[in-house]
Formats: C-alpha cells, sequence, structure tokens
C-alpha cells in the first residue's frame, strides 16, 4: 500500500512507505499505534516517520502531556505545603 508521509528529520515527503500497524517501540523512533515504516527513501531518515495528518495530533498530544505534567507538579507543590502546614501546627499542640 502506498501512502505519503513526512520524515520527522528533514521533513521531506516520503510517498514509497508501508503502512504497518504495531506496537509502539521508543527505541525503534515510533509514536502512536500506527506508523508509516519507509521502505526505501533518498534522505536515510525515513526511520520513524509518521503519517502527516498524525503530525498535529501527536504535537497536540505532547503539549497536553506537558501541561498536565506542569500541573500535577503544581499540585503536587500545594499538597506538600499543606502537609507541612499540619505537622508544623500539629507539633505546637
Amino acid at each position: 500500500m502506498i501512502n505519503f508521509a513526512k520524515c520527522p528529520k528533514c521533513d521531506e515527503l516520503i510517498s514509497n512507505v508501508h503502512y504497518e500497524s504495531h506496537t509502539p517501540n521508543p527505541h525503534v523512533g515510533y509514536r502512536g499505534s500506527r506508523s508509516f515504516t519507509a521502505v526505501a527513501h533518498p534522505c536515510g531518515h525515513a526511520l520513524g516517520a509518521v503519517p502527516v495528518t498524525w503530525e498535529i495530533r501527536l504535537e497536540e498530544l505532547d503539549k497536553s502531556n506537558k501541561e498536565l505534567h506542569k500541573k500535577i507538579d503544581e499540585l503536587a507543590r500545594v499538597i506538600f505545603d499543606i502537609a507541612s502546614f499540619v505537622k508544623n501546627n500539629w507539633k505546637l499542640k
């Protein structure tokens, strides 16, 4: 099956690709539950190429993930402050 994907390193379009469903493997460079694997591409950067249509969604997920981690860190700090306050006031009584 011929599809189009973009090389994540040089943004060159890859047209000779094989669509493959697989388990994500960060060691190989794949992202998401489905990805494109280039059969042959002159830039040599084909490994880990993702479909162009997925690129925007992956960026949105990365951004959401960073925002979520930031909120979790803020919440953890607030919980720590409350726990410290309770602990210090408990000792005084």
